[in-house]
């Protein structure tokens, strides 16, 4: 199964004009199976009031499901999963927020891990999908109950998403010790479009056989969307 994970800036392009339907135009030419989204708002009124996932779904043909994180210009914003397969249960898990007195100087926002199950050809799948924070102790709560999700799952795994943090992090190289990391081998810059820098976008398994994973280029967004060729066992 093809499997990507995919930062969209809400529909904007690498310039950051609204262009959702270039969001639509990368899924399609993408071609996954299974694709978590990043960024996504819906009913948002500095978006155009669109349920971006429910019309990416449309336009695509493939299942949706949305994670609300926080409210955002009179809707909501968040992160989204698609899939070719039945999701047959979709739980959404709030990441615990740092108290205001421990917080560092900078942006903090409200973030979700979603655990999806998916019946996919080759049996169920548990899918997380996540955005994290911006700042260290955001992270540091974000993989605090990844690991404790994934301590209590017992299907094959998938986690993605845009992590905000670069391959040698010390809060990676902990995720390493749970999951297999996809894109370690040979990183790929997967950030920002225009001048590609950064590598914070990921897809690790557990129980599935993964290829290296890669990007494709598109200027759609101000990500590179990230992909791997995967299998159950």
């Amino acid at each position: 199964m093809r499997i990507m994970t995919y930062n969209v800036q809400s529909g904007r392009d690498a310039w950051g004009q609204l262009h959702l339907d270039g969001t639509t135009e990368m899924i399609r030419r993408a071609a996954p199976d299974i694709c978590g989204l990043n960024e996504i708002r819906v009913h948002c009124e500095d978006s155009g009031q669109v349920d971006q996932a429910a019309y990416l779904s449309e336009q695509t043909g493939l299942e949706a499901r949305f994670a609300k994180a926080i409210p955002m210009s009179s809707g909501e914003y968040g992160v989204a999963l698609l899939s070719k397969y039945p999701i047959s249960d979709f739980t959404v898990h709030p990441v615990p927020d740092v108290p205001m007195e421990q917080r560092e100087e900078g942006y903090y926002e409200s973030r979700v891990i979603y655990r999806a199950r998916v019946e996919t050809p080759e049996g169920p799948l548990a899918v997380y999908g996540t955005h994290f924070g911006l700042m260290k102790g955001e992270r540091e709560n974000a993989v605090k109950l990844l690991k404790d999700l994934i301590s209590k799952e017992t299907l094959p795994l998938v986690f993605m998403g845009d992590l905000n943090m670069e391959p040698n992090d010390a809060l990676i190289v902990e995720i390493e010790q749970q999951l297999y990391n996809t894109i370690k081998p040979v990183p790929e810059f997967t950030h920002h479009t225009l001048n590609l820098h950064g590598t914070i976008d990921y897809i690790f398994v557990r129980g599935l056989t993964a290829t290296q994973a890669s990007t494709l280029f598109s200027t759609a967004s101000d990500h590179l969307p990230v992909l791997t060729e995967a299998h159950i066992g």
